[in-house]
Protein backbone atom coordinates (compact mmCIF):
# COMPACT_ATOMS: atom_id res chain seq x y z
CA UNK A 1 0.00 0.00 0.00
CA UNK A 2 1.01 3.51 -0.51
CA UNK A 3 1.49 5.88 2.25
CA UNK A 4 -0.65 8.95 2.35
CA UNK A 5 1.01 11.87 0.59
CA UNK A 6 3.17 9.63 -1.54
CA UNK A 7 2.09 8.47 -4.94
CA UNK A 8 3.14 5.15 -6.29
CA UNK A 9 4.66 4.95 -9.75
CA UNK A 10 2.84 2.70 -12.16
CA UNK A 11 5.94 0.71 -12.98
CA UNK A 12 6.86 0.03 -9.36
CA UNK A 13 5.30 -2.95 -7.62
CA UNK A 14 3.70 -2.63 -4.22
CA UNK A 15 6.28 -2.32 -1.48
CA UNK A 16 5.31 -5.63 -0.13
CA UNK A 17 5.45 -7.67 -3.33
CA UNK A 18 8.56 -8.06 -5.44
CA UNK A 19 8.69 -10.01 -8.70
CA UNK A 20 10.74 -13.14 -8.71
CA UNK A 21 13.52 -13.35 -11.31
CA UNK A 22 12.66 -15.60 -14.29
CA UNK A 23 13.75 -19.18 -14.04
CA UNK A 24 16.23 -20.80 -16.41
CA UNK A 25 13.40 -22.64 -18.10
CA UNK A 26 11.48 -19.39 -18.65
CA UNK A 27 14.64 -17.76 -20.01
CA UNK A 28 15.20 -20.72 -22.36
CA UNK A 29 11.60 -20.58 -23.63
CA UNK A 30 11.86 -16.83 -24.11
CA UNK A 31 15.18 -17.22 -26.00
CA UNK A 32 13.66 -19.92 -28.23
CA UNK A 33 10.62 -17.74 -28.96
CA UNK A 34 12.87 -14.78 -29.81
CA UNK A 35 15.06 -16.99 -32.01
CA UNK A 36 11.98 -18.23 -33.92
CA UNK A 37 10.82 -14.63 -34.42
CA UNK A 38 14.31 -13.66 -35.60
CA UNK A 39 14.42 -16.62 -38.01
CA UNK A 40 11.00 -15.64 -39.40
CA UNK A 41 12.16 -12.05 -39.88
CA UNK A 42 15.39 -13.24 -41.56
CA UNK A 43 13.40 -15.53 -43.89
CA UNK A 44 11.09 -12.65 -44.78
CA UNK A 45 14.11 -10.40 -45.37
CA UNK A 46 15.75 -13.02 -47.62
CA UNK A 47 12.50 -13.43 -49.55
CA UNK A 48 12.13 -9.68 -50.09
CA UNK A 49 15.83 -9.36 -50.99
CA UNK A 50 15.43 -12.12 -53.59
CA UNK A 51 12.33 -10.45 -55.02
CA UNK A 52 14.14 -7.11 -55.16
CA UNK A 53 17.12 -8.64 -56.96
CA UNK A 54 14.78 -10.32 -59.46
CA UNK A 55 12.93 -7.06 -60.00
CA UNK A 56 16.22 -5.21 -60.55
CA UNK A 57 17.36 -7.84 -63.07
CA UNK A 58 13.99 -7.72 -64.88
CA UNK A 59 14.14 -3.94 -65.06
CA UNK A 60 17.73 -4.00 -66.32
CA UNK A 61 16.76 -6.51 -69.04
CA UNK A 62 13.75 -4.37 -69.97
CA UNK A 63 15.91 -1.24 -70.16
CA UNK A 64 18.46 -2.99 -72.41
CA UNK A 65 15.67 -4.36 -74.60
CA UNK A 66 14.07 -0.93 -74.98
CA UNK A 67 17.44 0.67 -75.81
CA UNK A 68 17.96 -1.97 -78.51
CA UNK A 69 14.46 -1.40 -79.90
CA UNK A 70 14.98 2.35 -79.90
CA UNK A 71 18.27 1.93 -81.77
CA UNK A 72 16.60 -0.35 -84.34
CA UNK A 73 13.81 2.17 -84.95
CA UNK A 74 16.37 4.97 -85.24
CA UNK A 75 18.50 2.99 -87.72
CA UNK A 76 15.42 2.06 -89.75
CA UNK A 77 14.28 5.69 -89.94
CA UNK A 78 17.79 6.81 -90.77
CA UNK A 79 17.98 4.22 -93.55
CA UNK A 80 14.70 5.44 -95.03
CA UNK A 81 15.87 9.05 -94.92
CA UNK A 82 19.19 8.15 -96.56
CA UNK A 83 17.38 6.17 -99.28
CA UNK A 84 15.39 9.31 -100.13
CA UNK A 85 18.57 11.40 -100.12
CA UNK A 86 20.50 9.11 -102.51
CA UNK A 87 18.90 10.34 -105.77
CA UNK A 88 19.92 13.89 -104.81
CA UNK A 89 23.47 12.71 -104.16
CA UNK A 90 23.44 10.90 -107.52
CA UNK A 91 22.37 14.13 -109.23
CA UNK A 92 25.17 16.09 -107.57
CA UNK A 93 27.68 13.39 -108.51
CA UNK A 94 26.48 13.50 -112.12
CA UNK A 95 26.63 17.30 -112.15
CA UNK A 96 30.10 17.27 -110.56
CA UNK A 97 31.39 14.99 -113.34
CA UNK A 98 29.93 17.19 -116.07
CA UNK A 99 30.80 20.63 -114.68
CA UNK A 100 34.08 22.30 -115.34
CA UNK A 101 35.91 22.29 -112.03
CA UNK A 102 37.52 25.64 -112.66
CA UNK A 103 34.26 27.59 -112.76
CA UNK A 104 32.48 28.88 -109.67
CA UNK A 105 29.48 26.70 -110.45
CA UNK A 106 31.68 23.64 -110.88
CA UNK A 107 33.46 24.33 -107.58
CA UNK A 108 30.11 24.87 -105.84
CA UNK A 109 28.62 21.64 -107.15
CA UNK A 110 31.78 19.72 -106.23
CA UNK A 111 31.75 21.30 -102.76
CA UNK A 112 28.14 20.27 -102.13
CA UNK A 113 28.85 16.76 -103.42
CA UNK A 114 31.80 16.42 -101.03
CA UNK A 115 29.68 17.68 -98.11
CA UNK A 116 26.98 15.13 -98.86
CA UNK A 117 29.62 12.38 -99.02
CA UNK A 118 31.04 13.52 -95.67
CA UNK A 119 27.54 13.50 -94.17
CA UNK A 120 26.93 9.93 -95.35
CA UNK A 121 30.26 8.87 -93.88
CA UNK A 122 29.42 10.58 -90.57
CA UNK A 123 26.13 8.66 -90.44
CA UNK A 124 27.97 5.37 -91.01
CA UNK A 125 26.82 4.88 -94.60
CA UNK A 126 29.32 3.06 -96.78
CA UNK A 127 29.48 2.64 -100.51
CA UNK A 128 29.10 -1.00 -101.61
CA UNK A 129 32.31 -2.43 -103.03
CA UNK A 130 32.11 -3.11 -106.76
CA UNK A 131 35.71 -4.25 -107.22
CA UNK A 132 34.75 -7.74 -106.09
CA UNK A 133 32.73 -10.55 -107.62
CA UNK A 134 29.02 -10.09 -108.19
CA UNK A 135 27.00 -10.76 -105.02
CA UNK A 136 23.19 -10.67 -105.38
CA UNK A 137 22.91 -9.49 -101.77
CA UNK A 138 24.71 -6.25 -102.65
CA UNK A 139 24.56 -5.94 -106.45
CA UNK A 140 21.81 -5.91 -109.03
CA UNK A 141 22.85 -7.12 -112.48
CA UNK A 142 21.22 -4.95 -115.12
CA UNK A 143 23.28 -6.37 -117.97
CA UNK A 144 25.36 -9.44 -118.65
CA UNK A 145 28.22 -9.43 -121.14
CA UNK A 146 30.45 -12.23 -122.33
CA UNK A 147 33.92 -12.02 -120.85
CA UNK A 148 36.91 -13.95 -119.60
CA UNK A 149 35.61 -14.48 -116.05
CA UNK A 150 32.28 -15.39 -114.53
CA UNK A 151 30.54 -12.92 -112.20
CA UNK A 152 33.08 -10.13 -112.58
CA UNK A 153 31.61 -6.63 -112.28
CA UNK A 154 32.53 -4.81 -115.48
CA UNK A 155 30.67 -1.53 -115.10
CA UNK A 156 28.76 0.34 -112.37
CA UNK A 157 25.61 2.17 -113.47
CA UNK A 158 24.56 3.32 -110.00
CA UNK A 159 26.39 3.16 -106.68
CA UNK A 160 24.94 1.11 -103.85
CA UNK A 161 25.10 1.89 -100.14
CA UNK A 162 24.87 0.05 -96.84
CA UNK A 163 24.17 1.31 -93.33
CA UNK A 164 25.66 -1.09 -90.83
CA UNK A 165 24.47 -4.43 -92.17
CA UNK A 166 21.36 -3.05 -93.91
CA UNK A 167 21.52 -2.55 -97.65
CA UNK A 168 20.04 0.87 -98.39
CA UNK A 169 20.35 0.47 -102.15
CA UNK A 170 22.01 -2.25 -104.23
CA UNK A 171 24.66 -1.33 -106.78
CA UNK A 172 23.35 -1.47 -110.34
CA UNK A 173 26.04 -3.21 -112.40
CA UNK A 174 27.02 -4.96 -115.62
CA UNK A 175 28.40 -8.46 -115.00
CA UNK A 176 30.62 -10.67 -117.14
CA UNK A 177 29.80 -14.24 -118.01
CA UNK A 178 32.47 -16.46 -119.46
CA UNK A 179 31.79 -18.37 -122.64
CA UNK A 180 31.14 -22.00 -122.07
CA UNK A 181 33.35 -24.25 -124.12
CA UNK A 182 31.23 -26.83 -125.91
CA UNK A 183 32.75 -30.25 -126.17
Amino acid sequence: MTKPGKSRKKDQPDDGAEEAPPTDEQMQLRAERLQRELDEKNNTLEEYTGLLKQLQADFDNYRKHMEGEREKVFQFAKGDMIAELLPIIDSFENAAHHCEQKTETGEGVMGIYKQLGALLEKWGVQEIDTTCEFDPNFHEALMVEEGDEDNKIIEVFQKGYILGTKVIRTSKVKVSKSQEVKT
